[in-house]
């Protein structure tokens, strides 16, 4: 329950303008609840969590609800709605709202179409009749089971991105329990089992590199500011890959340089035989897991940045990921800003089992709150805490507080939203360490 909720708050954004707006555009349908009506044909109108207000082309009742289509017009939304008679008062013999709905939309009934047209009306998600076509065909070439291939195309839609196999592909990696550090011991033991290694030499080397110890890995360990840490670490991924390929006039010289991962596993699937299915797949899962995180990290609202990556590293003699967001205020020219930001990281240890720390960053002044289910190790934090201070201090850093929070079982809510990077999760108790 922790992990899925500190991933899913992870994967759905910081800032809260995410979950209080929504675009809409002409065509699209949605199933709203009329909460107040006004002269000229204005009413106010419940989607999901959000309210909006709308110019309708029908008189209709407050409290009950139908179904809309958007329309094209300018200011307010205008709505033309989808059904006579609100959904309390249709009568049993009659055909059920979502089965009027279908036959306007000329929606055929039964099979993936209505199961999918069911899901985006429980999760109050506007759609177009062209969505549930494409939505349709990922469910008919998905392997997963039906609940992951929905959330998949959900997660899809809510992000705007393309419904392309290769994206949904991408995207359906992430309800895979396998990390990106285990992928690779694994794509590094096919290599080796088929006697691949001397083929792809760099390739090799990459995945390796990350076979260090945490306390060997030069990587984790180049006391470099908050966001150029980061943003070597997408280099060296491979996330930036697409766009250096942009800006270079020497593709072929890019390719042959680099030791990144992502190029490195899109040159391995080009030239390693299609017979040796498993290691394919073990670079295939890798590389779609990687593109899933670039996918994410596009997202952006007005000046501020979000960025997602999986870091694999190896300690205790295990792989793990270390679940990194970055989300930082965008400057005047194009850099983000490391005085006004936030970083959550998530990551499973042996002892403590789920961590997520969440380190904000105000005027350089930073505050660091824990989140885990067991009690507090006060003598491992007094410990800790003039370490940390010492090396923030070293990046120009001062360390404000230090917090460690535990779930309140008996009252689950949501994380409230603090300054301008506010999120939303489980409700914490803890106490404080503070200068």
């Amino acid at each position: 329950m922790f992990q899925s909720t500190v991933l899913n708050s992870l994967i759905n954004g910081l800032d809260p303008i995410h979950g209080k707006s929504v675009q809409l555009r002409p065509g699209q349908v949605f199933q709203g609840t009329i909460t107040h009506l006004y002269p000229g044909q204005l009413a106010q109108l419940k989607l999901g969590p959000l309210t909006l207000t709308a110019k309708l082309e029908a008189q209709l009742e407050k409290g009950n609800k139908y179904f809309f289509q958007v329309l094209k017009g300018d200011g307010l939304p205008q709505l033309k709605v989808l059904q006579s008679q609100p959904f309390s008062s249709m009568d049993r013999g009659s055909s059920s709202p979502l089965q009027s709905l279908m036959q306007q939309l000329a929606i055929p009934p039964g099979g993936e179409a209505e199961v999918i047209l069911q899901r985006y009306i429980k999760e109050s998600v506007p759609f177009l009749k062209n969505d549930i076509r494409e939505a349709v065909m990922l469910m008919e070439q998905s392997r997963m089971p039906l609940e992951d291939t929905l959330k998949t195309i959900l997660q899809i839609h809510s992000k705007g991105l393309p419904k392309t196999v290769d994206v949904f592909n991408s995207i359906a990696t992430l309800q895979s329990s396998t990390s990106i550090g285990e992928g690779i011991g694994q794509l590094l033991k096919g290599i080796n089992d088929y006697g691949l290694h001397q083929s792809f030499p760099k390739l090799v080397e990459v995945l390796r590199a990350y076979e260090q110890p945490i306390s060997q890995n030069a990587l984790l360990n180049n006391g470099q500011p908050p966001y150029s840490f980061l943003k070597q670490i997408i280099s060296q991924l491979g996330l930036q890959y697409e766009f250096n390929l942009n800006k270079s006039n020497d593709i072929q010289q890019l390719n042959q340089s680099t030791q990144d991962l992502k190029p490195l596993l899109m040159s391995f699937l080009e030239n390693v035989p299609e017979r040796l299915v498993s290691v394919r797949e073990q670079a295939e899962f890798l590389l779609h897991r990687l593109t899933a995180y670039q996918l994410l990290s596009s997202d952006s609202h007005d000046l501020l940045h979000r960025t997602l990556v999986q870091i694999p590293v190896y300690f205790d003699q295990k792989y793990r990921d270390v679940t990194i967001q970055w989300e930082g205020k965008q400057q005047a020219d194009g850099t983000i800003s490391e005085e006004h930001c936030r970083i959550l990281f998530y990551l499973n240890m042996t002892h403590l089992k789920d961590v997520a720390v969440d380190l904000q960053i105000q005027n350089r002044i930073v505050s660091i709150k824990i989140y885990n289910e067991n009690p507090k190790p006060h003598l491992i934090i007094n410990s800790l805490f003039p370490s940390i201070k010492e090396k923030l201090e070293e990046m120009d850093y001062q360390l404000s507080t230090i917090n460690w929070y535990h779930p309140n079982e008996g009252n689950r809510k949501l994380i409230k939203s603090e300054g301008s990077y506010g999120s939303q999760g489980i409700s914490y108790q803890g106490v404080d360490i503070r200068i």
